[in-house]
């Protein structure tokens, strides 16, 4: 099933399609960083959500500043992806291969076993 890519309430920064076995999309979206609000400092929030696995998933990256927010943001969408049951049973690719080339963190040695079985 495709994703239509709709208008949404925030603005947002990038977007990836993957793709299950059987053709359903998932779709990764990153927000536009912002100031957090709870914050005493300046530092920034960068919301992400995962729509199309098995259930729906929101947070955000946070940081100093925009870029490390977006950083934190790319590394806990890559991790939620590579952690999935999907990804972890081989149902999801992105252009038909296991490399989402989504950044992951260091130490992560499952989701290393995972990937290099598969390429």
């Amino acid at each position: 099933m495709r994703i239509k890519l709709k208008t949404m309430d925030k603005t947002f920064l990038m977007r990836r399609i993957f793709t299950l076995e059987g053709g359903t999309d998932v779709l990764a979206t990153i927000f536009q960083p912002k100031l957090y609000p709870k914050s005493d400092f300046d530092d920034y929030m960068c919301e992400y959500e995962i729509v199309g696995l098995s259930r729906k998933i929101q947070s955000a990256g946070h940081g100093v500043d925009a870029v490390q927010a977006v950083l934190h943001a790319m590394v806990g969408l890559g991790t939620r992806l590579y952690c999935s049951d999907e990804y972890k049973s081989g149902k999801l690719t992105w252009f038909d291969s296991y490399d989402l080339m989504l950044p992951f963190p260091f130490g992560a040695r499952d989701i290393d076993e995972v990937f290099f079985k598969k390429n």
